[in-house]
């Protein structure tokens, strides 16, 4: 029966678990990298003067204090993602419109409705609805 090593509790279902703990106890049988990354990760700004060997942490924060320093990088990821979903409300619209046009060249088709009403609930009069309909044929 395999047991938790921190809390002794019971891990029963046959499945490998790892737990990566940043306030763990144990350090013994795995990996002191992995060791000084969880404790950095637990309290970024203690220990500064041990990481200057680590390069892994050193890269790191490095990293972490470039893209602090970049704000105009920030600035343009947040653009992005607000171009993103305005292109995914913009193509859930269009698909929304492709739908009901569908259906109602479809209730054209086998004459359960005019073109007038069909143009009324598209919110078109018929000669745009004609033109909508005659681009949809054409695609």
């Amino acid at each position: 029966m395999e047991t938790c090593r921190e809390d002794g509790e019971l891990l029963e279902d046959g499945t490998c678990k790892i737990f990566l703990n940043t306030k763990g106890k144990i350090e013994t049988g795995i990996g002191q990298e992995l060791v000084r990354f969880l404790k950095w990760i637990g309290e970024p700004d203690a220990g500064k003067e041990k990481e200057e060997n680590d390069l892994l942490i050193t890269k790191l924060r490095t990293q972490i204090t470039d893209l602090k320093k970049n704000r105009g990088m920030e600035e343009n990821y947040m653009l992005f993602g607000e171009m993103l979903d305005e292109e995914r409300r913009q193509g859930q619209k269009e698909g929304l419109q492709q739908g009901k046009m569908d259906i109602l060249l479809k209730l054209l088709q086998e004459h359960k409705i005019d073109v007038k009403t069909a143009a009324s609930i598209m919110g078109m009069n018929e000669d745009e609805f004609a033109k909508a309909v005659k681009e949809c044929q054409e695609v």
